[in-house]
């Protein structure tokens, strides 16, 4: 068995140069013993040849015992010889950017059993050459082969992104390929082999291929940007969008990215920031990538500045979810700041959520609101509610809920209060006549309308968080005048220690807030899963401290976040980070001075 190899390479171009992969190139023969291919000082790679080496080519000389099926082993050792060829005088060097690889093979077998032995045998002769080409990031190789095979068993291999060839047997070649990532793996076997019965004294017999690569580096067309990212300067709360636009032959990927790092799900030509926040700022580029070529974008310094001192107010507050009995009662809480009293509608919605305006399943038939007040011996009723349609406000009620435009009751079987309530805190307990549980709404309107100092400046809701129609939604309202920084919290394992000390809280909530876009439905802004986790943990613990709210211990898995949200509606979905699991928790919303 013969290998004669002939390579010639280019240097590497300003792009690279096309190069053959060490790693995953072998020259061998029967033991398939792998030959490295060294880097010359150049940054070439050339078949290494062993000092004395003739151009003849080096013999190798191999004996070994080998079993066949079906066979018995040999009695005696099987010997033959195969001769590998490093020939040193045709190994050349290119100056342009073409490579040309020329290989030829020869595999011979023989075998003569020992001398009046009826023993059958087998003897098999096998050249084998495999190399990985290689061009530089943004270009393509074009590889063209011409030759012929003949014999036992010859195979041709090529393969590639999107490309592959395959050859056995007899016959030519002459083909071409374009390989889109620049990466091709060539495969190629020549393989004779002779197998004896009593009646054959010898045999041998041969196969031989020569195979021509023409291996070229083509650039690849990548996106041309016609259009970046611009600079842009923000106030914390505002929605950002960043363009750009680009164009290839061939499809456009894209990976926005801050800072060199990419953003999740940032996957298009144009980046939209809903609510861009302090933590947003940073340098912004998009990568395009089209046949395997990457292109970036020009950066774009995203910078957020304070908001505006405002003075806008929380309106409203309103949380739906699963109002059940004992400790899984729905329970919003808030605190009216400042001097003067605050005129409030609060309402405990059931049946008419069921109804084909709402169409949700499993409703309170039968909600009861009371009213209650902290002081410092406890809490005390202020008033209580069951069936709003047997008050004798009911005209009032009519005209608090056309000023606020709350939706119309369609039953008289739900709860409602028109309160004017001094500065403190109080809480509303919405549960169900006779130990009834199911889906309810809770809602706090503010209805003055004339200058005041009194403020919702703290709202809470205290529930069971279930999934589907059973996840604790609370929503508010900023009011027009401006922007406002408030931290909300979604706390579950916080309540299973003192001094709360509820059973059955939530092991692991997350939270997502969500802002009503002009036109109806809903678009997320943030999320928070074990708080301790974020980047912005110590905000986070700083403005709990501000408000006077209770700390959440280092590192446990409630949920938190400190934001800047303009004026519109919000809600704060607040759910098992799972998706499955449920249990009471904690809903907070504060107002940072």
């Amino acid at each position: 068995m013969s290998l004669v190899a002939a390579l010639a390479m280019v240097a590497p171009a300003a792009r690279g140069g096309v190069v053959i992969d060490p790693a995953a190139s072998t020259h061998t023969a029967w033991t398939w013993v792998a030959l490295r291919l060294d880097a010359q000082p150049s940054g070439f790679f050339r078949l290494p040849v062993p000092p004395g080496t003739p151009d003849g080519g080096l013999p190798v000389r191999f004996d070994h015992a080998i079993t066949y099926p079906g066979i018995v082993p040999f009695p005696s050792v099987t010997s033959g010889t195969s001769t590998l060829y490093f020939n040193s005088g045709l190994t050349r060097w290119f100056s342009d950017e073409l490579v040309n690889i020329a290989l030829e093979a020869v595999a011979t077998a023989s075998f003569t059993p020992g001398v009046g032995s009826d023993t059958p045998g087998y003897a098999s002769g096998r050249a084998r050459v495999a190399l990985r080409l290689t061009s530089a990031p943004g270009t393509r190789l074009r590889v063209s082969a011409t030759g012929e095979q003949s014999g036992a068993l010859c195979v041709i291999a090529l393969t590639g992104t999107h490309e592959a060839y395959r050859l056995e047997g007899t016959g030519a070649v002459q083909e071409t390929w374009l390989f889109a990532d620049g990466v091709c793996d060539l495969e190629w076997i020549v393989h004779a082999e002779v197998r004896t019965d009593p009646l054959e004294r010898i045999d041998a017999r041969r196969a031989a291929g020569s195979l021509r690569l023409d291996v070229e580096e083509v650039p690849a067309p990548g996106a041309v940007f016609s259009v970046h990212p611009a600079a842009t300067v923000v106030a914390a709360g505002s929605p950002v969008t960043l363009s750009s636009e680009a164009t290839a032959p061939a499809p456009i990927t894209y990976q926005w990215t801050c800072d060199g790092q990419p953003i999740a799900g940032a996957t298009g030509p144009v980046l939209v920031l809903p609510s861009v926040q302090p933590r947003h700022a940073g340098n912004y580029a998009v990568v395009a990538t089209s046949e395997g070529v990457v292109v970036a974008s020009q950066a774009a310094a995203l910078t957020v500045e304070a908001p505006a001192t405002s003075a806008a107010r929380l309106l409203n507050l309103s949380t739906r979810g699963h109002a059940a009995t004992g400790e899984a009662v729905l329970i919003p809480g808030f605190v009216i700041g400042g001097t003067q009293p605050k005129r409030l509608l609060i309402r405990a919605v059931g049946p008419t959520l069921g109804g084909p305006a709402f169409g949700v399943a499993g409703v309170l038939g039968d909600p009861r609101l009371t009213l209650l007040r902290r002081e410092a011996a406890g809490d005390v009723v202020v008033v209580a509610n069951d069936d709003w349609g047997d008050s004798p406000e009911v005209d009032a009620f009519a005209t608090a809920f056309a000023q606020v435009q709350a939706f119309s009751l369609a039953s008289p079987a739900e709860a409602a209060l028109l309160v004017d309530l001094p500065p403190g805190r109080y809480t509303a307990i919405a549960d169900g006549v006779d130990g009834a549980t199911g889906v309810a709404i809770v809602e706090i309107y503010d209805l003055d309308t004339s200058a005041t100092d009194a403020r919702l400046v703290n709202l809470s809701t205290r529930g069971r968080a279930g999934v589907g129609a059973q996840v604790m939604i609370p929503g508010f309202v900023v009011s027009p005048e401006g922007a406002k920084t408030v931290l909300i919290r979604v706390v579950g394992p916080r309540l299973a220690a003192a001094p709360f000390g509820i059973a059955d809280a939530m092991v692991d909530p997350e939270l997502t807030v969500f802002r009503r876009v002009p036109g109806g439905g809903d678009v997320a802004l943030f999320s928070s899963d074990d708080w301790g986790d974020a980047s912005t943990a110590d905000e986070i613990a700083a403005a709990s401290a501000q408000v006077g709210a209770f700390a959440l211990a280092p590192g446990s898995q409630d949920a938190a976040l400190v934001a800047t949200l303009a004026p519109g509606v919000y809600t704060v979905v607040g759910a098992a980070a799972d998706g499955v699991s449920s249990g009471i928790v904690l809903v907070e919303l504060y107002v940072l001075p």
